[in-house]
């Protein structure tokens, strides 16, 4: 029998009695747990939000920034051709006539096949091949020595880079390394090697011809930016009378960009 005796009449059961001030604290301090979890979360999925969106903006920006550098590629592609032609009109008409043919196909690969973001690369060897076999036409061989060097088809299968990347280094040493009183030379060469391709083009210099590649190579170096960031080499040199550049970028491999 308890010492103390029955509880008063009107007394709460023990089990009934209100709870004490520790069990009440702890109660509060679970439920501000909770709210702080739950306002940590919601603010972990707002920034992860937020990083996606200002993730899919540069993504854009970057890509808009690449068309219209792309797109300004075609303009003076056209007007360097157009000039050749012109100038190939007054020398030799018929040869003028097949370099209108000539350019047509060129101009199919720029409309098409350069709106992608990646091209084979043997299909880009193409191209560069067409072209600088019409800029050949219009020098005489006795003056102008003009060499290329690609790899073979087996050697390209399955890379992939993004298209017009090089011609305008072709057309710049073109443009700014032959001349028609002068003995000149273009050397082209492309190549694979340690998941790397690597483009070369060296030609002559000469007073007349400048040095300054223009808005062609200011874009260029742009686009390589954008696309690659740190992971590619540009070296370009201009030493006595020779100019030379020297692009190394990674060997995309394994994509459908080409289909």
């Amino acid at each position: 029998i308890s010492r103390l005796g029955p509880p008063p009449p009107g007394a709460p059961a023990p089990w009934m009695r209100p709870l004490g001030a520790i069990p009440i604290y702890l109660d509060f301090i679970y439920d501000v747990l909770v709210v702080g979890v739950n306002l940590a979360t919601a603010l972990l999925f707002q920034r992860y939000d937020d990083r996606l969106k200002h993730e899919s903006l540069m993504k854009s920006n970057a890509q808009s920034q690449l068309s219209y550098l792309k797109g300004q590629i075609n303009p003076h592609f056209y007007m360097n051709m157009l000039n050749n032609i012109h100038g190939m009109i007054e020398i030799n008409p018929e040869k003028a006539q097949e370099m209108v043919l000539d350019m047509s196909r060129l101009m199919r690969y720029m409309l098409y096949d350069s709106s992608k973001t990646l091209i084979g690369l043997a299909r880009e060897i193409d191209f560069l091949s067409n072209y600088i076999d019409i800029m050949r036409q219009r020098y005489p061989e006795s003056k102008v020595h003009v060499t290329t060097r690609f790899p073979s088809g087996a050697d390209t299968a399955g890379i992939y880079v993004p298209p017009l990347l090089f011609l305008v280094y072709i057309e710049n040493a073109f443009k700014h390394g032959v001349s028609y009183r002068d003995v000149s030379f273009v050397s082209v060469s492309i190549s694979v090697a340690g998941g790397k391709v690597v483009f070369k083009c060296l030609n002559s210099c000469h007073p007349a011809g400048g040095k300054d590649g223009g808005i062609g190579l200011h874009n260029a170096r742009q686009r390589l930016n954008l696309i690659y960031g740190d992971s590619y080499d540009l070296d370009i040199r201009n030493i006595g009378d020779n100019y030379s550049v020297e692009l190394k970028i990674p060997a995309h491999e394994n994509t459908d960009s080409d289909n």
